[in-house]
C-alpha cells in the first residue's frame, strides 16, 4: 500500500539523520519498490523517493549512482510538475551539491 512506503520513507529518514546510512538505503529501497508497485514509477512521491536515496547514496561516497538518481527523480518532476515547482529546486541543488569526478 502507498501509505506503507510512505511511513518507510518517514522511517528512512529519521535512520539517516542517524547517520546509519546503509540502513537508511534498504529502507528507501523497500518504499521505492512499494511505490513502483503501486503509484508507478511516473509519480511525483517516485520521484521524492529517488531523491531521498540518492542522498544517502551519495553520503555512502557512490556519486555517480546518485548522480543517475538525482537525473531519473528530475526528469519525472519536470514531467509531472509545474517549471517553477520547489521540489524540482530540490533535486536541482542536490544535482548541483554532488562532488565534480
Amino acid at each position: 500500500h502507498p501509505d506503507y512506503a510512505t511511513d518507510l520513507n518517514n522511517l528512512a529518514n529519521v535512520v539517516r539523520r542517524q547517520r546509519r546510512y546503509e540502513e537508511a538505503e534498504s529502507l528507501f529501497r523497500e518504499a521505492l519498490d512499494i511505490d513502483y508497485a503501486t503509484i508507478g514509477e511516473r509519480h511525483p512521491s517516485y520521484a521524492a523517493g529517488l531523491n531521498n536515496l540518492a542522498g544517502v547514496v551519495k553520503h555512502l561516497g557512490r556519486y555517480e549512482e546518485a548522480r543517475l538518481l538525482y537525473d531519473d527523480a528530475l526528469l519525472i518532476l519536470k514531467k509531472t510538475l509545474p517549471p517553477d515547482h520547489p521540489h524540482i529546486e530540490l533535486v536541482i541543488n542536490n544535482l548541483a551539491a554532488l562532488p565534480k569526478h
